[in-house]
């Protein structure tokens, strides 16, 4: 089993494209990894752990993140102004495909994706302590499929563009 920290060391991987560590038990904050070094990680789950402070706006940065998952942490700050960098998030990936599969719940119902990965792009951050107004930037994301601000702090009304 493992717990414990985030080790920064984990920016050494350059080559990585999953980063699957929900349910295991961590704490503490996530570092601030550079997402430019980032370049295929395309799945970031860290879900029910115990992270908490703010989520690195530098992480954010990974040019072809596709699913970010980090239900139920302690993590804060206002994440809305920085998710709509997540330039994988604003392309048209239709037409690759990808041999691995990757099982999202929305909902709490789990969805299974087998080889079509690249029409799927979810931002799950249920039951955090994010703050902030919901931005009609959002839409800029047209490629988003998956989106749950549930149990946060978001303040305003979903924007009619979306």
């Amino acid at each position: 089993m493992i717990s414990g920290e985030l080790s920064a060391s984990l920016k050494n991987l350059t080559s990585l494209e999953t980063l699957d560590l929900g349910n295991k038990n961590l704490s503490g904050t996530i570092p601030p990894w550079d997402g430019n070094v980032f370049t295929n990680l395309r799945i970031i789950n860290l879900r029910t752990n115990s992270f908490s402070d703010v989520l690195p706006t530098e992480l954010l940065n990974s040019s072809s993140l596709q699913v970010l998952d980090l239900v139920e942490n302690n993590l804060t700050g206002n994440i809305l102004t920085n998710i709509v960098g997540l330039k994988a998030m604003a392309q048209d990936l239709k037409g690759v495909y990808y041999a691995e599969s990757l099982v999202l719940n929305t909902k709490c119902l789990p969805q299974k994706y087998t080889k079509t990965l690249s029409l799927v792009t979810s931002i799950d951050l249920f039951g955090n302590n994010f703050r902030g107004d919901f931005l009609a930037k959002l839409s800029l994301l047209f490629a988003l499929t998956i989106l749950n601000l549930s149990r946060n702090h978001i303040n305003g009304n979903i924007p009619g563009s979306i």
